[in-house]
């Protein structure tokens, strides 16, 4: 859910990265006892404020691109056809594009929406801000969405995954100081608050279908686990469950290069599919009740080109992956096995913004528009609601 320009907003929160090219404190030194210690190094990475320029950000994005061969796909979305506003259709989609609408902060930072979650209990649909830390409700039928959560919060600065589950919470990540907050939708009133400890960057997250919680980190190679039974009690030590060696994490000075662990599905109680954003990989991990340890297996991707895999949603053997740099939404056909993948669609549409979350309202498909690429970020910021693609 995250990409390279982000680093210029975390900045200020976080020790991650640091002006001057001058190195941050380790991120192992913070880690949380009984973490495995992260490999990351960002210290040859250019400081936040070295990205004064926006056209330099929009040439970095070309120069990306260029390597991974998907000039095509670029061009390609500047082919299609013109979408008006709200209700419009784009080419390619069997209904048309619907648009909403996220209220922006008003003079302070931009929302940039960053990750989405449906709740089919209340039929609404909820939205996390990386600009704020707010946090969005609106409806399927509605144009815009309200403020369900405010924004600017000490312990909320950012809010990056979101999730519910059926029995009527709410999940959000505040990936400084690395929280996993729990709320109660009906009384907007959070219950609980887990703390996974300084030096990570939590991503996403998934509730099981036995309302087990797995969070993914960008810069630790961990899993980290919140069982239903401490979501109920509101307190517990959230386990960390190593993803190394089998996932190798890695930083470079590239769009995306410091951020790894990005999405994550439940294939089942205790399996897991996760992706890895900036080195474009998938993998299946299946978990033990009561152990930190990891069965870890790349999924070997064929068909079309694969691309930078951040948001994911699992339909039965169907996953939509989004590639953020591509601007576009990757379906693919997993095996029995989850073993491997198979490419079938790289469906683009124009409302589409650096999208990094999505989420199923049963037939449809909402999308979430970082907009991290539009500079200078500027409104309208918004979700996108497309019909799933088929190649039937």
């Amino acid at each position: 859910m995250l990409i390279r320009s982000r680093m210029t907003m975390l900045a200020a929160t976080t020790a991650v990265v640091v002006g001057g090219g001058t190195a941050a404190a380790s991120a192992s030194a913070q880690a949380p006892p009984g973490a495995p210690a992260p490999v990351v190094d960002v210290s040859a990475l250019p400081a936040p404020g070295a990205i004064t320029n926006p056209a330099s950000v929009s040439e970095s994005l070309m120069n990306d691109l260029l390597r991974r061969g998907d000039l095509g796909d670029l061009q390609d979305l500047t082919r299609l056809g013109r979408v008006e506003g709200r209700g419009t259709g784009s080419p390619g989609l069997r209904a048309p594009t619907r648009e909403y609408e996220l209220p922006a902060t008003a003079g302070v930072v931009p929302v940039l929406p960053e990750s989405i979650a449906y709740d089919e209990r209340s039929k609404t649909y909820f939205v996390a801000s990386s600009g704020d830390g707010a946090v969005y409700r609106g409806t399927l039928d509605g144009d815009r969405a309200d403020v369900f959560l405010p924004g600017l919060q000490l312990d909320r600065p950012l809010a990056f995954g979101i999730e519910t589950d059926d029995r009527g919470h709410l999940y959000v990540l505040s990936p400084v100081p690395g929280q996993v907050q729990v709320y109660d939708i009906a009384s907007k009133r959070r219950i609980a608050t887990f703390e996974t400890g300084a030096g990570g960057l939590l991503n996403d997250l998934v509730v099981t279908p036995g309302d087990d919680v797995y969070v993914t980190d960008s810069l630790r190679p961990t899993l980290f686990r919140i069982t239903r039974e401490q979501v109920d009690a509101g307190r517990g030590t959230v386990e960390a469950l190593p993803l190394g060696p089998a996932v190798q994490y890695t930083a470079t000075a590239q769009i995306n290069g410091v951020f790894n662990g990005g999405g994550i599905v439940a294939t089942a109680e205790n399996e897991l599919i996760v992706s890895q954003i900036n080195r474009d990989k998938l993998f299946r991990v299946r978990t033990r009740p009561d152990s930190d340890q990891v069965d870890v297996r790349p999924i070997r991707i064929t068909g079309k080109r694969f691309g930078t895999p951040d948001g994911m949603e699992l339909d039965g053997n169907r996953l939509y992956a989004l590639d953020n740099l591509g601007q576009r939404l990757m379906t693919l056909r997993l095996n029995t096995k989850r073993t491997g993948a198979k490419v079938l669609l790289r469906t683009a549409d124009r409302t589409f913004r650096t999208p990094t979350g999505i989420a199923s309202t049963g037939g449809r498909l909402l999308v979430s528009n970082s907009q991290l690429f539009r500079i200078p970020m500027l409104p309208p910021y918004t979700v996108s609601n497309i019909r799933i693609p088929s190649n039937d």
